[in-house]
């Protein structure tokens, strides 16, 4: 057992444990320094203060008990009492990480909403734009007018190269190609 008198500076650590590779051990388990109030001390009100991730100055005696060999863990620190744990640093209230996670989260959904309202914005002006066109056949008085409207209007909706209309004739059960007034037929 070794005594020594101490200051260490280091994080409050609950539950957490670090791994340390040892060539003979293999992995093993590694706690941090953990510190203990004398004997006859007034003990814990003031030590509630701390909360995980805080960066605390400890002033005390400091000892190792390890009965495994090779003997290098389950260092010790015994304070005198309460006025021996100082805070250097307050924790932030929110862990880095996950304050990261949430903003990476919150920005995937609001580029997953973007571009939905952006694709859900271009069906309704489709929608708007196919409607105007089934107002405008019903309205025209010739099939020529008829024509003129689907050629101006349909390549926008559905990226048509061309458009040809066919009127049946009941009577002889064939079909009449309607041109345009701009057609050269």
């Amino acid at each position: 057992m070794c005594w020594s008198t101490t200051e260490s500076t280091r994080r409050v650590v609950r539950g957490k444990r670090r791994r340390r590779h040892h060539r003979d051990r293999g992995k093993r388990e590694r706690k941090s320094p953990s510190f203990f109030l004398e004997l006859g001390a007034i003990p814990v009100p003031q030590l509630t203060a701390f909360r995980t991730g805080d960066r605390i100055r400890v002033t005390g005696i400091s000892n190792q008990y390890c009965t495994l060999p090779p003997y290098d863990r389950f260092f010790q620190i015994l304070i005198p009492g309460p006025a021996s744990v100082a805070i250097l640093e307050k924790a932030w209230m929110i862990r880095p990480p996950f304050l990261l996670a949430t903003l990476m989260l919150a920005s995937l959904l609001l580029g997953i909403w973007w571009i939905r309202e952006r694709r859900m914005a271009a069906l309704r002006r489709q929608m708007r734009m196919l409607n105007a066109l089934g107002e405008e056949v019903i309205g025209a008085t010739s099939p020529a007018e008829v024509l003129r409207r689907l050629t101006l209007t349909l390549p926008e909706l559905s990226n048509a190269s061309g458009i040809g209309m066919y009127i049946l004739d009941r009577g002889t059960k064939t079909l009449e190609t309607v041109h345009s007034a701009s057609s050269a037929r």
